[in-house]
């Protein structure tokens, strides 16, 4: 607008217009000062476009796993997370992820850890019945995504039933029925992977028959060739088709194989990780089953943060008329900063709507105390508000199923200073104390006169390291909580003295030591009615058997080294 202003004011020979040429020469050199910035800019949006390509990877990894965790909310309502949600877990771990200047590295770092810290925060919530499952749909998509597993491939693995009318003649009836021979067939024409298994079933009849006829397929070695050339899902398919009850214990063989062998043991309970996630304004629920209670974990982790029931930890169960109470407690909490924990929320179901907006209030509160926490219990509810669930930290509550997740449950639960303040000096001697409750704990499921098992044993253990242990030597049992159990519920005379007799001859096996016997004669002389020697006797060590292959494959897992106790196999 200077440059028209000045051509139209002036007169005769613009060239001797010194204000018009001084004028014309600054803007020069400003077009020009303005062409190198545009060049300069678009240079950079090259460079931030080919970044941003150089790291897709991680954002595609991101989007395959959000949509396994969305996918998740069909098998149960309490599967429910917010992209909000899942956007702050995906950020929070790329800044912790450990940095590299080598780009592939740093690519590789935050494939891995994000991977796994997905996995681990939404186990987190999960039921232990679809944690394996969980890890399973994260392995499959990556793989499908990546191109390794084909759409024929899945489809072969979803198939439910196939038609065994109008085959050709089954070669091995013997040993494999129509069924499996219909499967056979099918995989030969339609999954490229598997193409040229039928005549290999029938070259290799005797190796194939070995394999289905395996107590372990899912570990076994595949016959011929195709142990070399199956990959980990086609070798998942094979066991489909010959041993297809299999098929669960399989997708955790290809689990450990795709994914790495911490994707193949779940985590376990761990409140105090979970409390370091969590904030103020974010509720943190127990989803519930039945026989699980998860108050003496939040009275411990209280204790040890300096929160005690009746001063600065609120507890309330939910029911007729304690909605306003609850509502109280929630606004002085987030004032004072107490703990508030909400207790059976799904007894509460007129309530729940109050909930979700008192939930809304608190993430749009000026002001809460950093200490503040919302504890929330409930059973697995429809009726639950979706934008609680979506916004939460959940975490499953349930008794632990199995040997091996009892010693998992009660060894961890151990600190460093309680398991190194037991008397003895030998780790088998201390490792045996919580060997011998969840041995007491899970014995239950073998029998069902009623024997049920409390949940005092984490309480039992840290006792017995610190007195029973200690006072071997003076004569006390080593096994007190071994030898009297404390049970509840109606118990037959007999069960009771299985599941003693039971646990007295396993122990003795498992570990061999002197006192064993003698206490088995012990507790034979002094038992007013002597045990048959027959069902009795025979099923206390068919049991003795089970557990000890439960044992074994225990003590090899990696779990019981978090808390840094020198405990494994070789200690037993």
């Amino acid at each position: 607008s200077t440059i028209l202003k000045l051509l139209s004011e002036s007169s005769g020979n613009i060239l001797d217009d010194e204000a018009l040429i001084n004028t014309l020469d600054d803007s020069k050199k400003i077009s020009a000062k303005t062409e190198a910035s545009v060049k300069g800019a678009e240079e950079t949006s090259k460079e931030i476009v080919i970044a941003q390509d150089a790291y897709r990877s991680v954002a595609t990894r991101g989007s395959i796993l959000y949509f396994v965790i969305a996918d998740f909310a069909t098998i149960d309502p309490m599967y429910q997370y917010s992209l909000q949600y899942f956007k702050e877990i995906f950020c929070q771990t790329i800044k912790v992820t450990e940095q590299s200047e080598d780009l592939q590295t740093r690519l590789n770092l935050l494939l891995e850890a994000e991977k796994k810290s997905i996995y681990v925060t939404i186990c987190r919530g999960l039921f232990e019945k679809h944690k394996t499952l969980f890890a399973f749909l994260i392995g499959v998509s990556i793989l499908r995504q990546r191109g390794s597993i084909g759409g024929e491939e899945w489809a072969f693995f979803l198939k439910l039933a196939i038609s065994t009318e109008g085959l050709p003649p089954n070669p091995n009836s013997d040993w494999m029925d129509d069924k499996v021979w219909g499967f056979a067939l099918a995989a030969d024409a339609e999954v490229p992977c598997l193409k040229g298994l039928r005549a290999s079933i029938e070259k290799d009849a005797a190796g194939w028959r070995a394999y289905a006829t395996s107590a372990d397929p899912q570990t076994c070695k595949l016959p011929g060739k195709w142990e070399d050339e199956c990959s980990a899902f086609a070798r998942l398919l094979v066991l489909k088709i010959f041993r297809s009850e299999k098929t669960f214990f399989g997708t955790n063989e290809f689990v450990g194989a795709e994914l790495g062998t911490e994707f193949k043991e779940p985590p376990p309970f761990d409140l105090q990780s979970t409390y370091n996630d969590s904030a103020p304004r974010t509720p943190i629920i127990f989803v519930l089953t039945s026989g699980a209670d998860p108050t003496q974990y939040l009275l411990l982790l209280g204790k040890q943060q300096g929160f005690t029931v009746g001063d600065n930890l609120k507890m309330v169960s939910l029911g007729q008329g304690q909605g306003p109470i609850a509502e109280r407690l929630m606004v002085e909490g987030q004032a004072r900063g107490h703990w508030v924990c909400l207790q059976n929320c799904h007894l509460a179901v007129s309530w729940l709507p109050r909930l979700d907006r008192l939930v809304e209030l608190l993430r749009e509160a000026e002001s809460v105390s950093e200490d503040f926490r919302l504890w929330l219990t409930t059973m697995p509810s429809p009726q639950f508000p979706a934008p609680v669930l979506q916004s939460s930290l959940k975490l499953t509550q349930e008794p632990p199923k199995g040997l091996k997740a009892n010693m998992t449950r009660l060894v961890g639960n151990l600190s460093v200073e309680k398991f190194e303040s037991c008397g003895k000096p030998h780790d088998e001697t201390r490792l045996s104390n919580a060997l011998a409750l969840a041995m007491r704990r899970e014995v239950k499921s073998y029998y069902t006169g009623g024997l049920q098992c409390d949940e005092n044993s984490c309480r039992d253990v840290r006792r017995s390291m610190s007195t029973h242990v200690s006072l071997d030597e003076a004569g006390m049992p080593l096994f007190p909580v071994c030898t009297v159990p404390r049970c509840s519920g109606k118990m037959t005379k007999v069960v009771r003295d299985q599941a003693l007799h039971t646990q007295l001859l396993f122990l003795k096996s498992l570990f061999d030591l002197e006192w064993g016997t003698k206490k088995i004669d012990e507790d034979n002389k002094r038992r007013p009615v002597k045990l048959e020697a027959g069902a009795v006797e025979q099923g206390a060590k068919d049991t003795c058997e089970r557990l000890k292959k439960q044992v074994v494959t225990a003590l090899d897992s990696s779990a019981y080294h978090t808390v840094n106790l020198e405990i494994g196999r070789a200690h037993v």
